[in-house]
């Protein structure tokens, strides 16, 4: 016996000797902790923030057929199945699940417990290759965003992003058939992903190469709850319910050109001063201010007005500088800015104070913007201030304070004049890149978007940072204007953000405008507009577009707005043409649902229609009891009624499949009393809130969520986005929350806080938050 266990470790002490050797050269290369940013080097592997792509190595060779996706034999990546059922459902159909909180997810090659004295984890639930919980006595953070965290104690999380789900419901993940390959959401790129992408480093006591503490990954492996139940754990409410349309004012007696939201709950709308006449005369009768865009006569008609959402009812405004074609944000107070115009507005400055004086009015500084403004686009910075961008001829931007007192601090952008395509000739422009799209990233950068060319720069120097691959297929921007957002934006309890992804849909071809536009042609020919959508991670080292879903039909000037939820509503504009007096045709009256984490082929559905045509100078907002407000539509350069698509002077109001009357009693209802409405960065806050079915609220069914208003004009929602703060607890219907971290993920303001029960929102409350 003596001999045998001799012989035994004989072999035993050189195998433990070289695993040892190993082990010391991997923590050895751990890799330097680098932060995701949009100027990541290409040699420096940035964090993915990817959930459908992650970054996982392996030793398996290369896909031969790059345009097939591969079935994954291995461990890392796995096909999802459970063991116990061999007879496995397609992945469009849930998996029934005999846990309603653990999902069935099974992997092969599980070691055994390493730690006989702890219970071992649900052996119908495991992870490949995966280290313990550092912290046994800490449920470990779960970085995986579609995962969520598991409220059994014995049982850690899953701490392997490198196995994100495209399912947010995490209890019925989408389960993959092992004979079929699994959906590629880019169908460029196979689903095995590259050998030299580095792996996420295991050891979260020393960073690698993919393990960043900053953008997009969270890190903590010890925090209570990672992502506060941002993802639902029991399936979201369905409905047949495809929304309800209803007029809710006849005349409001100016049409809505350039569109904001306010605090106080009003909406502020506008037009032009320079075209004649709107439908409403100026409050009170005989307010006949002079109009220097009107060859300094007395105008007796209003340009814009100020809404009450709640009443119907308008009041006039006083607008001086002719603001047709502007800009404009909010300032962290609530007051509105607008910016430029065109006339003797091209440079000006108007605001509007954020309070219930019945009285209250614009005030207008003429001439004090560094550049004309004309057809540009507003992004707030991190100090509540605000990068004004482009226009007709204006290759630049200047970042202007919240104050109508400052001197311009201008930057040139030659990136605008190379997107910029040429004009025909005198006063027959084409451009194909005014109102350009611009989103604050969460690395304080921004991301800029103009007629079919993507780069990322720094505001505070003007220095490009980072140019993205063109999107080929067409012109997005002004004329042929399409739609984009910056996708909800998910916070850990730590203030990761787990995911940065921006959207663009629609538009059309660059030759559309000068084939169809009077000055450039005396037929008109109305192209079809585009109907294909692209999706980019700016902050991710190797970001490309990939190819969205398909919409079903095509759009040019529509609005894509966020919804309390987290999906979209995309809705207005045209199928044929461009943006531009006459130059479109075949209203789009087909709004659509869009969510985007849905599996392909799922993620748009066709809403009821509107009867009324909402195209070229349309607008729409979202509102604090969840609907949408939609006003406007002028394709002419008059007040026209007499035709085909006549000036409209109509309000109307969509009620989502989320206000079905049958949903209401899982609707919350916030208690503004119990609740902290004035939020700190990166403190704790609660919200009390109540079910109108008076059932208790549990973590993993609420999911609260934080909308910056837009400012809407032109098919593009200036500053919109939607924050899904974590949740740390919910004790006796307060829910406990972590304010988001900083400027770069909410620049400092009001919000619309709305809290969701699977997928069902109530009304808001503002909140503000610096």
């Amino acid at each position: 016996m003596a001999h045998i266990i001799k012989t035994c470790l004989g072999l035993v002490i050189p195998i433990l000797f070289a695993c040892s050797l190993v082990v010391a050269r991997d923590i050895a290369d751990g890799g330097n902790d680098q932060p995701g940013k949009c100027n990541q080097k290409p040699d420096q592997p940035q964090d993915n923030s990817n959930p459908i792509q992650p970054n996982i190595t392996n030793s398996e060779p290369d896909n031969p057929n790059p345009d097939q996706p591969q079935d994954n034999p291995n461990a890392i990546k796995p096909s999802i199945a459970n063991l116990d059922q061999p007879d496995v459902p397609q992945a469009d159909q849930p998996h029934d699940n005999p846990n309603p909180i653990q999902p069935n997810i099974t992997t092969p090659d599980q070691p055994d417990n390493p730690n006989p004295d702890q219970p071992q984890v649900n052996p119908n639930i495991t992870i490949p290759d995966q280290p313990d919980n550092p912290n046994p006595d800490k449920p470990q953070d779960n970085p995986n965003p579609i995962q969520p965290n598991i409220s059994n104690p014995d049982q850690p999380d899953n701490p392997n992003p490198g196995q994100p789900q495209d399912n947010l419901n995490p209890v019925q993940p989408d389960i993959p058939n092992p004979d079929q390959p699994p959906d590629n959401p880019n169908p460029d790129q196979p689903n095995n992903p590259n050998s030299d992408q580095p792996q996420d480093n295991p050891n979260p006591d020393q960073p690698g190469d993919n393990q960043k503490p900053g953008i997009d990954q969270p890190t903590d492996p010890n925090a209570a709850v990672a992502d506060g139940g941002s993802d639902y754990t029991a399936p979201p409410l369905e409905t047949g319910f495809l929304g309800e349309w209803v007029i809710d004012n006849p005349n409001a007696g100016v049409a809505a050109m350039q569109l904001q939201l306010m605090p106080n709950d009003k909406l502020v709308w506008y037009d032009t001063t320079s075209l004649g006449p709107s439908g409403i005369k100026m409050q009170p009768e005989g307010n006949c201010p002079i109009n220097p865009d009107a060859k300094n006569q007395p105008d007796c008609y209003a340009h814009a007005i100020a809404y009450d959402w709640r009443t119907s009812a308008v009041r006039t405004l006083t607008l001086q500088g002719d603001a047709w074609c502007s800009s404009g944000n909010l300032w962290p107070n609530g007051n509105l800015a607008a910016t430029g115009g065109t006339a003797t507005g091209d440079k000006a400055i108007r605001m509007i104070p954020n309070n219930d004086d019945p009285k209250a009015d614009f005030e207008t500084r003429l001439n004090v913007l560094a550049d004309v403004r004309w057809y540009a686009s507003n992004v707030v910075l991190p100090d509540g201030s605000a990068v004004v961008l482009g226009g007709r001829g204006s290759f630049s931007y200047e970042i202007v304070p919240p104050s109508l007192d400052f001197k311009p601090r201008r930057f040139d952008m030659p990136f605008l004049k190379e997107t910029t395509t040429p004009d025909l000739g005198p006063g027959r422009p084409v451009e194909n890149n005014l109102y350009p799209f611009q989103f604050l990233l969460p690395d304080g950068n921004i991301f800029l978007y103009a007629n079919n060319r993507a780069i990322c720069f720094e505001p505070q120097t003007g220095n490009v940072v980072r140019e993205y691959p063109e999107l080929a297929g067409g012109s997005r921007n002004y004329p042929p204007s399409g739609q984009s957002a910056l996708l909800p934006l998910k916070l850990t309890a730590d203030n990761k953000v787990i995911n940065t992804e921006v959207v663009i849909c629609g538009g059309n071809s660059p030759d559309a405008y000068k084939v169809v536009d009077a000055r450039h042609v005396t037929e008109k020919q109305f192209m079809p507009a585009l109907r294909d959508c692209h999706r980019i991670q700016p902050l991710n080292q190797d970001a490309t577009w990939t190819d969205e879903e398909q919409m079903p039909s095509g759009r040019v000037m529509g609005d894509l707005l966020d919804l309390p939820n987290a999906d979209l509503l995309m809705l207005n504009g045209a199928q044929s043409g461009t943006s531009g007096w006459e130059d479109a045709t075949d209203a789009n009256l087909t709004p659509l649902l869009y969510s985007p984490t849905k599996p392909m082929g799922n993620r748009f559905k066709p809403l009821n229609p509107t009867t009324i045509a909402r195209m070229y100078h349309s607008c729409s907002a979202l509102l604090p009891d969840t609907r949408i407000l939609v006003a406007g539509s002028n394709m002419h350069q008059f007040y026209t009624f007499d035709t085909q698509f006549p000036t409209e002077l109509r309000v109307e109001k969509f009620s989502p499949p989320y206000l079905d009357p049958a949903l209401d009693p899982n609707r919350p209802i916030i208690d503004a009393k119990g609740s902290d409405l004035v939020l700190q960065y990166g403190k704790p806050f609660k919200i009390a809130a109540t079910l109108q079915s008076n059932e208790t609220m549990v973590l993993g069914e609420i999911m609260v969520t934080m909308v910056y208003p837009p400012f809407t004009t032109h098919g593009f929602s200036q500053n919109q986005r939607l924050l899904i703060p974590a949740l740390t607890s919910i004790e006796n219907n307060v829910i406990n929350a972590v304010a988001p971290g900083g400027g770069t993920v909410a620049p400092p303001g009001y919000y619309m806080l709305f809290v969701n029960r699977l997928g069902v929102p109530g009304p808001s409350v503002w909140v503000h938050i610096e």
